[in-house]
């Protein structure tokens, strides 16, 4: 059985634009590695009477309702009361919370001020959530919702005799801070767990998720036919994200070797069709992935950028351990250090307006000459974007991989035209200049392999 899940948050701060939801995007990233689809998504401003009405709404379709926002001690934080008007359940004063919450004042050197003494109320009812590094604690509510007519009450005093003509499910709701410091470290030390005692029904839900680069999101979905239908099972989910697509296979059995054993050959399938289009599993990049490898190999990469200033760096200089495998590159060098590096190898021409094949023997040059100076064993380049672009976007940028074999250096070039929408372009052609070197990996390793069996 799939979960359903939906995510409230509240502030007129977010209904308005003025911040971005950060917390929605991290809790449905966390739901979806516990095997809960989280289908909708609510923002409500501080307004309680349009807040009591979509939290109606989600504990009428969904299983759980995770809340963040409105807990604070001011008057516009209304999600405490809201919950309260919802459970028809009045607000008690928990004194031990409250002991809890002047005890952080005083650690911090403050007298607290009296209106923070709300934050130490409870639905009757509920549990609290604690927030070790915060003043607001979070609520836990557990109660059955009846379709027709519209009514709540706790699960205590639902009686089968009394409403069997009333269709009915258990709904528990969360209702989490909405600073994302505080609210991640209350899903990690006490919702993971309540959500994994509550919803597993002596069940256990696993994923495997498996991420592929170098085809879109309709060509991966055209070589598995059948694995993505909304009624397969275990169920197959597919998303794309900057160039990466991601396959996501959730299984609902009895136990966590039935779970392994149904994800296994649906995994099988994926690798077999999808070959070295599949770059890693779970919380794998392109960059830790080639860093991971040259770690294995005990070799060196530099990196060039003309076209995505810096970008391949970044990401790269993000791995862990990267520093003793990625020894940095150079982004958007001015023409001095191009012409130290280089020579006389650029082209002159301040417009770049040479043919194609002459930016590739150029870059070629640039792949050599880079892997000369920096002595790496490896280097990546990505070549210059069309100066022109929104007239150019059929030209090509080029990406080359100087590697050295014995005294000399070869190369590995590959070009893409330059369209695309331009907030990912960059993203994208890290991505395949990353790729680029994966897969020389990937072949090398293949034909060590081979020549070893022969």
């Amino acid at each position: 059985m799939i979960l359903i899940a939906e995510i409230v948050s509240i502030g007129d701060e977010i209904a308005l634009g003025k911040i971005l939801d950060t917390n929605a995007q991290w809790i449905s990233r966390q739901l979806t590695e516990l095997g809960i689809r989280v289908l909708y998504h609510s923002t409500i401003g501080d307004d309680g009477v349009a807040m009591l009405d979509a939290f109606r709404l989600a504990a009428s379709r969904a299983d759980f309702v995770i809340i963040t926002g409105g807990l604070g001690p001011t008057e516009d934080d209304l999600t405490r009361q809201t919950i309260a008007e919802m459970l028809k359940a009045p607000l008690v004063k928990d004194d031990e919370l409250l002991q809890t919450i002047r005890e952080m004042f005083v650690r911090r050197g403050q007298i607290m001020p009296e209106s923070n003494e709300i934050q130490a109320y409870l639905p009757q009812g509920t549990q609290a959530i604690p927030n070790p590094h915060g003043t607001a604690p979070g609520i836990d509510a557990t109660f059955s919702w009846f379709s027709s007519p519209a009514y709540f009450s706790f699960p205590t005093n639902f009686s089968a005799e009394q409403n069997d003509s009333r269709k009915s499910h258990q709904v528990r709701l969360f209702a989490l801070p909405g600073v994302p410091a505080e609210m991640r470290e209350m899903w990690f030390d006490t919702l993971q767990p309540r959500l994994a005692e509550q919803f597993s029904y002596g069940r256990a839900i696993k994923s495997r998720v498996i991420h592929t680069f170098g085809r879109g999101e309709s060509q991966i979905e055209a070589m598995l036919p059948h694995l993505i239908r909304r009624d397969h099972d275990p169920r197959v989910g597919i998303t794309a994200s900057e160039g990466v697509i991601t396959l996501r296979i959730v299984a609902d059995r009895e136990n966590e070797s039935a779970c392994n054993a149904a994800l296994q050959p649906i995994a099988n399938v994926i690798y077999e069709r999808l070959g070295d289009l599949i770059f890693g599993e779970n919380d794998e990049t392109l960059q830790s992935v080639v860093v991971k490898e040259l770690m294995r190999r005990n070799e060196t990469l530099a990196t060039v950028e003309f076209g995505t200033g810096g970008l391949l760096s970044y990401h790269l200089s993000l791995v862990s351990n990267a520093i003793s495998s990625y020894r940095g590159g150079l982004a958007n060098p001015s023409p001095d250090i191009q012409r130290n590096i280089f020579g006389r190898i650029l082209f002159e021409s301040e417009n770049y307006e040479i043919s194609d094949e002459s930016q590739k023997r150029e870059i070629i040059k640039i792949a050599a000459a880079s892997r000369s100076f920096l002595g790496t064993d490896h280097v990546l380049i990505v070549g210059r974007y069309p100066v022109n672009r929104a007239a150019d976007e059929a030209s090509p940028v080029w990406l080359t991989h100087a590697y050295a074999n014995g005294n000399e250096t070869l190369t590995t070039t590959q070009s893409f035209p330059y369209g695309m929408h331009p907030a990912i372009i960059d993203s994208l052609f890290v991505k395949r200049a990353l790729n680029l070197l994966r897969l020389f990996f990937l072949n090398n390793r293949l034909d060590s392999q081979r020549n070893a069996s022969q």
